[in-house]
């Protein structure tokens, strides 16, 4: 074949590559590639980097990664090139699939340093989102947060890099997809795709689909889900194995498919998905199929076969390390699972695997993300603390993640978030409302929507609740949860407060056990901040003062171990404290009592280092005299 028919052949693979035909563009590179002339390196390079940049994304990551190597060595592994800056690039991206984590931050850092020397902008952005998906799936949210914003911050700057914008919103949307912050990762996400489909990148497209997919449905709307993936554009091949964006899509629609309990249909498609990802060696997503599979069998009550799943999960984890968080996140969603990794007799392994083992005393040992906010829509949940004998009609959440459930069935079709948080606006004020304050409250930008927009929400609210619940009289709108639910309510902050009155009379009486076991109640209801995917300034106070509560039943339990010479629950408490607020002197006070009780001189000074410059930092302020007091006995000869 003359090398002018070769470049031709390269170009028509590039063209299809361009055009989202993988395999295509993969054949045409495996027909010319014994065709290649010997001394043209620059041209052998160039087949072996687009027969490897297809394998990956037609889930063939073992081939793509060889192919890519293959390239690399041709062009110089040292060679300071455009070239060479792309195949560590892609390099990166393919380890950090696999979960090979070491080589692919040492890719990584080659391809950011290069792109610098060659003062390529765009090619640094593309890099450093790279780095950033590569530290999300070690479950180094900060960090990845960080990159993601460098890069989205750059890509708008002199350089106009839609592309690396679009990249850069879809990234940060997954990102809060992954810690539970639903809201900002829809607005990002949705942001993504329409600069997406600006520039037209499929590939993009296609995933970014399937992500605000699994948005929504973890919002509660399981029908705009199944609508979004069913808009993804993805090559049919008739492959024996999926390709990635296939994957992706797959496991997707599996997952909607069990949250429509459509157990035999899900099993059936995630188990199509996990066949294709052991074969790629993709672990994140393949943990992700295996959980979801195994709830699909214990709902099917097939107890040996969905134990066997979970065993799996062990296996994995105990293989490849870096993946601890990724079952937590996914145990969010997944209720009923949790439940059972919580209690089965036969969960052990993975109880201690996960750290919730009952002898996790230390920071260390506290999972990377909050205490799991468990929800799957059309899903019975169990209150965590049950304080009647006859179950509640409603059961309302508002402490971490919001959850209103009727009959034990979760409230999934909303239809717009905005209809959750006015139920939520109206059940704080505790009193009729007028139109005007609830838009004031609700909505920081009026426009001449506003009135379709209000009573749009109001009808979907009245939807959710069955046509009950909402009164509204002139202008003035009411929750009126008692007149249809009798005094079958079920409401955390309420149980959440009358807790705390209990734990305080028993204080009072100086009965410690008594208050111990009411404290940990509290402890045990509160999953996180007051409605915490809100942001609206309705909500501000109220979180606040339930924040203090919690922070206050923290050092009062405290406070009892220490009093009962329980010192390493003393430290476990006031280091949950820190987590929650770092300037918290009290906290700090209470740690290094805690470990010079200990015999540990060295964590106390450590801890009243991290004290000082914590307030310093965040408040300009000194530790106060009792802080200051103990320091100095610590450093006293005696």
């Amino acid at each position: 074949m003359r090398q002018l028919q070769i470049e031709i052949v390269i170009l028509r693979s590039k063209a299809l590559f361009q055009h989202g035909d993988y395999h295509q563009a993969l054949v045409l590179c495996q027909e010319i590639q014994g065709c290649l002339p010997t001394d043209d390196i620059r041209m052998r390079a160039d087949v072996h980097t687009r027969l490897g940049v297809c394998a990956n994304l037609l889930g063939d990551f073992t081939t793509g990664i060889a192919q890519l190597q293959k390239a690399l060595q041709l062009w110089g592994r040292h060679t300071i090139e455009r070239q060479t800056a792309e195949l560590h690039s892609a390099l990166a991206s393919a380890y950090s699939l696999v979960g090979n984590f070491a080589l692919a931050e040492h890719h990584i850092s080659r391809a950011i340093a290069y792109w610098e020397q060659l003062h390529d902008e765009w090619g640094k952005i593309n890099n450093v989102i790279r780095q950033g998906g590569i530290k999300q799936r070690q479950g180094v949210f900060a960090e990845a947060e960080e990159a993601f914003t460098q890069a989205l911050t750059l890509a708008r700057g002199s350089i106009h890099f839609l592309r690396g914008e679009a990249y850069s919103q879809v990234s940060l949307g997954e990102l809060y997809q992954d810690q539970g912050l639903y809201e900002q990762s829809l607005n990002m996400i949705e942001d993504g795709l329409a600069l997406a489909r600006r520039i037209k990148d499929k590939y993009l497209i296609n995933c970014t689909l399937c992500f605000l997919a699994m948005t929504y449905l973890y919002m509660g709307d399981a029908e705009t889900a199944l609508l979004l993936v069913s808009d993804v554009d993805v090559q049919d091949i008739h492959a024996a194995s999926l390709s990635y964006e296939q994957a992706v899509c797959e496991l997707a629609y599996g997952t909607i498919l069990l949250y429509q309990q459509r157990y035999d249909d899900a099993y059936g498609h995630l188990s199509k998905v996990e066949a294709s990802l052991n074969k790629m060696g993709l672990k994140r997503e393949l943990i992700q199929a295996i959980l979801r599979m195994a709830l699909c069998l214990l709902e099917q009550g097939q107890a040996a076969e969905w134990m066997q799943r979970m065993e799996e999960i062990v296996h994995l984890l105990k293989v490849q390390n870096g993946y601890k968080h990724l079952v937590f996140i996914e145990l969010r969603h997944l209720t009923r699972l949790y439940q059972e990794v919580e209690t089965h007799p036969k969960m052990v392994s993975l109880r201690e695997l996960l750290d919730l083992a009952p002898q996790m005393v230390a920071t260390a040992l506290v999972p990377p993300v909050p205490a799991p906010i468990l929800v799957k829509p059309e899903q019975p949940t169990r209150p965590i603390v049950q304080v009647t004998t006859s179950h509640p009609k409603i059961c309302i959440r508002a402490l971490g993640e919001p959850i209103v459930a009727i009959e034990d069935r979760p409230i999934t079709r909303w239809r717009m978030a905005r209809s959750m948080e006015l139920f939520f606006f109206l059940l704080d004020c505790e009193r009729p409302m007028r139109k005007e304050q609830i838009i004031t409250g609700l909505w920081s930008e009026v426009d001449e929507q506003i009135n379709q927009t209000f009573h749009s929400t109001i009808y979907y609210l009245r939807k959710a609740l069955d046509g009950h619940g909402i009164v509204s009289q002139g202008s003035t709108y009411t929750l009126d949860l008692a007149s249809y639910f009798s005094t079958n309510v079920w409401y955390d902050v309420t149980e959440f407060q009358q807790l705390q009155a209990q734990a305080k009379q028993a204080l009072s009486q100086e009965d410690d056990v008594a208050a111990r076991k009411a404290l940990q109640m509290m402890l045990e209801l509160y999953r996180g901040d007051y409605v915490q995917p809100f942001y609206s300034d309705w909500c501000t106070f109220r979180r606040d003062e339930l924040r203090r509560m919690y922070l206050n039943a923290r050092s009062l339990i405290a406070q009892i171990a220490w009093r009962q010479e329980q010192f390493d629950e003393c430290a476990l408490h006031w280091q949950h404290s820190l987590m929650v607020d770092d300037c918290l002197e009290e906290a700090h006070y209470g740690l290094m009592r805690c470990y010079l009780r200990q015999g540990k001189r060295g964590l106390a000074l450590r801890q009243y280092q991290r004290c000082r410059e914590t307030l310093q930092r965040e408040l300009d302020i000194l530790p106060g005299s009792a802080v200051q007091n103990l320091y100095q006995r610590l450093m006293s000869p005696s």
